[in-house]
Parts: C-alpha cells; sequence; structure tokens
C-alpha cells in the first residue's frame, strides 16, 4: 500500500455532480402536455350538443343516465391513450439521465484522479456491489408508467365526482365547467411535482450506482443555496455521507460517524427526498491506501 506524505490531505473531492435541469424541464413539459390533454378532451366533451342534453336531462331528473356515463368512460379511454404515448418514451427518458448523470460523474471522477499523490491509486480496486443499472431502469419505467396512469386515473375521478356534485346542485354546464378548470389546474400542478421528483430521484439513484461501482462509499452534501431549501437540507451543507447508510453523517473523514437525526438533518440520500434540489460531490477517503 502507499505511504501518504505528512502534507498529502487524506480526502479527495471530485467536482459537483450536477443537477440535469433541462432534462426534468422536458419531462415536465411531457407531462404537463398531458395534462393539457386531459383539460382538452374534457371540454370538448362539454361542448358536444349530445353531452349538454344528457347532462341537462341528468339534472332535470336529479340522476344519472347512461348516456352521461357512456360520454365520461369514452373520455377515459381517449385519455388513457395518450398516456401510454408518454409511458413509450420512459426507457428512452431514464437512457438520457443516465448519460447525462455518467458524463458528469466522468468529469468530477478525473478531476479526482488528478489529484492523486501516487500514479497506483485507484478507487475501481475498492468497488462496491450496487444495484445493477438494469433492474435501476426497470425499477424507474414502472414508477413513472404507474405515476403517469394516475395522472389521468386521478383527474377522471375528480371530473366525476365533478359532474355528478353539478348534477345534484342543479348546476349550469357552465358551471360544471368552472368547478373542472380547479381539476384541470390540480391536475398540472401534480404532472410538474412528478417531473420533479423524479428526475431527482433518478439523479440520485445513479450517482450512487455510479460512486458505489468505483468504490467511492461516501460523498459531501451541496445544498441549494437559496430559500426554498428545507431546514432538514441546508443542516446537511457541507457534511460527509454515506451511500451506504443515509441516516448518518460526519463533520471530517476522520470523525466517526454520527446520527443525522441528532441535528435535525434529513434521513435519505441526497436527492431522494421529493422534490429535493441537493446535489453531491465524490469523495476519496485517501487514509484506507495508508499503512
Amino acid at each position: 500500500m502507499t505511504n501518504f506524505k505528512n502534507s498529502s490531505p487524506i480526502v479527495g473531492r471530485g467536482l459537483k455532480i450536477a443537477y440535469p435541469i433541462f432534462l426534468e424541464a422536458t419531462y415536465k413539459k411531457q407531462l404537463l402536455r398531458l395534462a393539457c390533454e386531459v383539460e382538452r378532451l374534457t371540454n370538448d366533451f362539454l361542448m358536444q350538443t349530445e353531452f349538454q342534453l344528457a347532462y341537462q336531462h341528468a339534472v332535470r331528473n336529479d340522476d344519472i343516465i347512461d348516456d352521461l356515463e357512456q360520454y365520461i368512460r369514452a373520455l377515459n379511454a381517449s385519455i388513457a391513450i395518450e398516456a401510454d404515448k408518454v409511458i413509450q418514451t420512459l426507457s428512452k427518458r431514464f437512457s438520457t439521465v443516465k448519460k447525462f448523470v455518467q458524463r458528469s460523474f466522468q468529469k468530477s471522477f478525473n478531476h479526482l484522479i488528478a489529484q492523486s499523490v501516487a500514479a497506483d491509486i485507484s478507487p475501481y480496486s475498492f468497488a462496491v456491489p450496487t444495484t445493477d443499472i438494469n433492474l435501476l431502469k426497470r425499477m424507474w419505467v414502472e414508477k413513472n408508467t404507474q405515476l403517469i396512469k394516475n395522472i389521468p386515473a386521478d383527474s377522471l375521478v375528480k371530473i366525476n365526482d365533478a359532474v355528478y356534485e353539478s348534477i345534484r346542485n342543479g348546476e349550469s354546464v357552465q358551471s360544471l365547467a368552472s368547478r373542472l378548470s380547479k381539476v384541470f389546474e390540480s391536475t398540472k400542478k401534480r404532472a410538474k411535482l412528478i417531473a420533479r421528483d423524479q428526475i431527482s430521484s433518478l439523479k440520485s439513484d445513479l450517482s450512487r450506482h455510479n460512486d458505489l461501482a468505483h468504490g467511492l462509499t461516501m460523498y459531501e452534501w451541496s445544498a441549494c443555496k437559496d430559500d426554498a431549501v428545507r431546514a432538514s437540507h441546508q443542516i446537511m451543507q457541507g457534511k460527509i455521507c454515506s451511500w451506504l447508510d443515509a441516516s448518518i453523517y460526519k463533520n471530517k473523514i476522520s470523525d466517526p460517524w454520527k446520527k443525522r437525526s441528532s441535528i435535525g438533518g434529513v434521513q435519505k440520500h441526497v436527492g431522494a427526498d421529493i422534490l429535493c434540489r441537493c446535489t453531491n460531490l465524490i469523495l476519496e477517503d485517501r487514509s484506507r491506501y495508508a499503512n
């Protein structure tokens, strides 16, 4: 093993792993298009004379008639087709984010290696078993498939509720449209949340995979420096964390591990908490090379 000179640092730092903000934005646009398609298709049904006649008939009789239920089923089928189009792009989207994170990692890793104090130092020799990348892909695609299906599914439940409530109250089609506008806004907000959360969590999983595959079990937490950062995330700024245990931290490599709960720190890996915008710097504990 290599002996270090006293002046050599015992920790090597790579560059900050970039966040794929542009890829998040493109996913957000795609999910918002789906949400807008839910709105467009619903409004198209509202404008149809047959739907309005069926709705008015239901209001007069204070009951849901078969014709109205048929329109709702047809709306459901049309929206499902649009959702499937988005689902078909998930595999490619995973690969695009994977390439982005890999490029950022490689740039950071090269910076780390350039700091090495001896030619024979290589984190590769300490590789740690991690989740297979194909399994990560399958899990992410499956989770996002369900989330995408839930966008129209949840909307349709709320649309149905709005229609039935309007009928019970004897409201006009215009009043129903006003009710539905609130549903559409909620659907768009949900679409934005999914895009932010899922790209962030994917970036976190890929960062962990890359680090462990290169024998890097620790990282430095880097929080976003603005007023929107949660206190439990801000407190982690600059802390050394372990990819093997999300509940611990330390201030220096030579320090013992401490529980994050003792300082009110978030007990999830960077980027894994919902809507987390924090990122990581790769770290190398060079003391492990010393005799």
